[in-house]
């Protein structure tokens, strides 16, 4: 093949390469592999309603419909394949002549299944995804096949109408003054860790006690509990003020309206989509532009609806002081910080900031439990102070509220990581000279590895 302008040969793989199969020997466990390497997800239909064989053929026609020869990709799209196809084997289930196999699945349960659904986007999004997928399936008669294919009834007009510049602006300033709230609170508190890990508080003192509990929830994601109720300890309880989140976890991390906020002012800034925020990465260069009192965030932005060629971009982010498309990202930056740390720790992949307080779906199969890690005896270290001795905190096992879920006190144990300020993140200022500048780049780079929610 002739290379033409924006193409270029596929990098082949080696000669003994096999590709890792996509569904597990049981034949109800479906991995979606991304285009870049990586796992889009993982859905199981182990526990899913319905005889084993159809949950086979549904997660067959799944494997096939996200396969190489497949048309889905995403893992998004796939996740709402999944749950379409859950909710039918759940109707399924329901009847008195429940089907056993797909052959038994005839165009009078096809039919009797579309007008069970509600007249609301749902109903039609879940119609559309099942029209796609079931042809898929082996075994389904063809008079089913023809009545599936038949066309989804076009859902109402809209009537949403878009928000004047005073309603746009009244939004903005709600979404700031929430976020700005949290950037304090977090920032206060980073500030007391910091002075605790360099021994300014006596030991015993509150000051120190809040220290400590600081210092569990950076480790494990919420502060030490005890008991059936996985209550807070008496002494940090009477330090931090309460047992709330808002008196623990949410010191060092966000909460979810506080990260909706974020993705709200993100928006209003840049006009970027949820898709676009799902996948950003942490700016990984701070480069100037002649006068150092300026920072410039170069960020990568994948949209995968476009063409291979133009799904790529980047966009540089001036920080010029307040208000700045710049100024914003570095906040949203050091908001975050910890709580990739901490997900780092536990040895979890980085989530969206305001799905990380909920427990993981259950249709989306977890790649592992996270063991609860069990504070070391030294403390983390950081760049600018050696690690804190001689502190002991309790059980590290997490509650219930808590962002970050971990297994029980008495699961499997293992010291973690000492945590880190990366030097590469832009929004952590530190005195003393700063780093060598370079110039923005003309393209974006794929090597950042840490997500920005």
């Amino acid at each position: 093949m002739t290379a033409r302008r924006h193409q270029r040969r596929a990098a082949l793989p080696g000669a003994g390469f096999t590709r890792p199969s996509s569904l597990d020997p049981t034949g109800l466990i479906v991995t979606v592999f991304g285009e870049s390497s990586g796992v889009e997800g993982t859905f199981d239909f182990t526990t899913l309603p319905g005889s084993i064989e159809l949950r086979r053929a549904f997660a067959a026609a799944l494997d096939r419909k996200s396969g190489p020869a497949g048309t889905w990709r995403s893992g998004e799209t796939c996740r709402n394949g999944y749950w379409a196809l859950r909710a039918f084997l759940e109707y399924l289930l329901t009847r008195d002549d429940a089907p056993s196999s797909t052959a038994e699945i005839s165009p009078a349960i096809w039919a009797a299944w579309r007008l069970s659904l509600p007249n609301n986007h749902t109903a039609r999004n879940r119609l559309a995804m099942l029209r796609t997928v079931l042809p898929l399936v082996h075994g389904l008669p063809a008079d089913t096949l023809t009545a599936i294919d038949r066309r989804i009834a076009q859902g109402p007009h809209p009537t949403e109408v878009a928000y004047s510049y005073d309603r746009f602006e009244q939004i903005r300033s709600q979404a700031a003054a929430t976020f700005n709230t949290a950037l304090v609170r977090i920032s206060g508190n980073r500030e007391h860790l910091r002075r605790w890990y360099a021994g300014e508080y006596a030991s015993g003192g509150t000051d120190w006690v809040i220290g400590e509990a600081l210092d569990a929830i950076l480790r494990t994601g919420d502060v030490p509990r005890y008991g059936g109720r996985a209550d807070v300890l008496h002494r940090h309880a009477r330090v931090l003020g309460g047992r709330g989140a808002d008196k623990t976890w949410a010191r060092l991390f966000l909460t979810g309206p506080e990260a909706f906020a974020l993705a709200v002012l993100l928006v209003a800034s840049e006009g970027w989509n949820r898709s676009v925020l799902h996948r950003m990465r942490v700016p990984g260069h701070d480069p100037a532009v002649g006068d150092d009192e300026f920072d410039i965030h170069l960020v990568e932005i994948h949209k995968r609806r476009r063409p291979v060629r133009l799904r790529y971009t980047s966009n540089n982010l001036v920080d010029t002081g307040p208000d700045s498309p710049g100024r914003l990202m570095r906040h949203a930056i050091e908001a975050t910080e910890l709580a990739r740390q901490t997900l780092e720790l536990l040895d979890a992949q980085p989530t969206s900031c305001w799905s990380a307080a909920a427990p993981a779906p259950p249709t989306t199969r977890s790649a592992s439990a996270s063991p609860a890690p069990v504070s070391s005896p030294d403390g983390p270290s950081t760049p600018d102070c050696p690690p804190r001795r001689g502190h002991r905190c309790g059980s590290a096992c997490a509650g219930s509220a808590a962002p970050f879920r971990c297994s029980s006190a008495n699961s499997l144990r293992r010291t973690p990581r000492k945590p880190t300020i990366r030097s590469t993140c832009c929004a952590i200022r530190r005195p003393g000279p700063r780093p060598s500048r370079r110039s923005p780049r003309a393209s974006p780079t794929h090597s950042t590895t840490h997500t920005l929610w």
